[in-house]
């Protein structure tokens, strides 16, 4: 028999006090003997009574009229399988708050993320280790980048590689452009590129089963431009990264 977690009488008593009622005994003495109060009593008589057992009844209502529909649920359900995000964004995506996002997921057992099943063998995303001459080809590449949205770079965070040294620290200088480095063992210092990191990772390197690394280099400008111009994040209160920057040019905020 499975109980209720503030149940006032075990199934034996609810027993025992149906058995002393049919016995003769008043309900609200057989209630003195079981230890509940009258009205506990008369409730378990009746329905034993009325032939509904003895077990907890579910404390689920019988109508939910404010339930979110079941076409909406099945939009969550459908965009949650296809884009992998969690309920801020699914939220964002289709109109609707996190939290009714959140309560649907758990309603049909899909709260947490899985691990994304390969269909065929994938083709590992793998770099040799950065060299100094790869690591200034990147600063001059992010200045570039940046340069083209009206973004002055001010300041860089590295780790502690042999390739953020001393022509790394020169070429900086050079720039005007601070240089910054992680703490060793550290890495909640760097923590929002290791999380841009992850998210590369599931949205591109390991999103598909590609068939030629090719198809894989190919596909990641686009991911890199739908992560910075469309995708929202939660920690940017819902804005994209090119939203969040606050000296875009012609945002004037």
């Amino acid at each position: 028999m499975i109980l209720h977690a503030n149940a006032a009488l075990s199934g034996r008593q609810r027993e025992r006090l149906v058995a002393l009622v049919a016995a003769g005994v008043t309900i609200t003495a057989a209630a003195l003997v079981v230890g509940c109060s009258r009205q506990t009593a008369s409730k378990w008589v009746g329905r034993a009574r009325r032939g509904e057992g003895l077990t907890d009844r579910s404390s689920r209502p019988r109508r939910s009229p404010r339930r979110t529909p079941a076409a909406v649920e099945q939009a969550v359900l459908r965009a949650r399988r296809e884009l992998r995000v969690g309920p801020h964004p699914l939220g964002w995506a289709l109109g609707l708050a996190a939290s009714t996002v959140h309560a649907i997921l758990c309603r049909y057992g899909c709260s947490r993320l899985t691990p994304r099943r390969p269909r065929e063998e994938v083709v590992r995303y793998e770099r040799a280790d950065e060299k100094a001459d790869s690591a200034l080809a990147f600063l001059a590449e992010l200045e570039r980048f940046y340069g083209r949205h009206g973004i002055r770079v001010e300041r860089v965070l590295t780790d502690n590689g042999t390739c953020f040294k001393r022509r790394w620290q020169l070429a900086c200088e050079q720039r005007g452009i601070g240089v910054r480095k992680t703490r060793p063992y550290r890495p909640q210092t760097n923590g929002k590129v290791e999380r841009f990191i992850r998210t590369l990772l599931e949205l591109w390197a390991y999103a598909h089963p590609y068939r030629h690394e090719r198809e894989r280099a190919a596909a990641l400008t686009p991911t890199l431009d739908t992560y910075n111009h469309d995708r929202r994040h939660r920690a940017l209160g819902g804005l994209t990264p090119l939203q969040r920057v606050n000296d875009l040019s012609g945002t004037n905020t």
